[in-house]
């Protein structure tokens, strides 16, 4: 099993909790460590009715500048599309914008979405895991992986989950991927899939 951010959490918890049993795992940038989130994140999660209310193309100008925060190099992001491929799911699509000749100033579903996801997140989630010192019960062997240059989930909350796996003797690889950022894969495509395909092999 492969997961990046909160997937790690949600995996973690299928596993903890539910007894849903993997081969390995591969934790890339995973947030499973409170508390969770930036200043961005925390903002957003205290005052979403300001965030569903921004007019359409200041959201997307957010929206934007959030998505590149996850990138430590811009050209890689902006040159294969990769920003509007993440903007995309949250911003309307053309057949539901207005004509031309007449702006719409209210918020979109994808908007009110974007912010409804982030507001509901529930810390509890990882909490129930992160004090209840399950970690250490992992069941397969893991392997982290974390962009050296991650904006969002700084460098002691990847360690501190490695050393709390490491209690139960089941991770079996740290990595540190230079010149990445949250955004590992688009930043590193080669290096990660060169770690992905060892970890596969390694494992099978």
């Amino acid at each position: 099993m492969i997961a990046h951010d909160i997937a790690g959490s949600i995996v973690l918890r299928a596993h903890l909790l539910l007894d849903c049993e993997f081969q390995s795992l591969l934790l890339m940038d995973t947030n499973c460590v409170l508390p969770r989130g930036d200043g961005f994140y925390k903002l957003v999660r205290s005052q979403p009715e300001v965030f569903q209310n921004l007019p359409p193309h200041t959201f997307e100008a957010m929206l934007r500048a959030t998505i590149e925060s996850a990138c430590h190099d811009s050209e890689k992001l902006r040159g294969g599309g990769w920003e509007d491929k993440l903007a995309a799911p949250w911003l309307p699509t053309s057949s539901s914008s207005t004509s031309s000749d007449t702006k719409d100033t209210s918020p979109s579903e994808p908007q009110s979405s974007f912010v409804r996801q982030i507001a509901q997140a529930n810390d509890q989630d990882v909490a129930e895991m992160q004090d209840g010192d399950l970690y250490k019960n992992v069941r397969c062997p893991v392997k982290i992986l974390w962009g050296e240059q991650d904006q969002w989930i700084p460098r002691e909350k990847m360690e501190k989950l490695g050393d709390m796996l490491r209690q139960g003797g089941r991770l079996e690889e740290f990595v540190v991927v230079p010149e990445a950022g949250h955004l590992l894969m688009v930043d590193q495509p080669e290096r990660v899939a060169m770690e992905v395909l060892g970890w596969l092999w390694k494992q099978s």
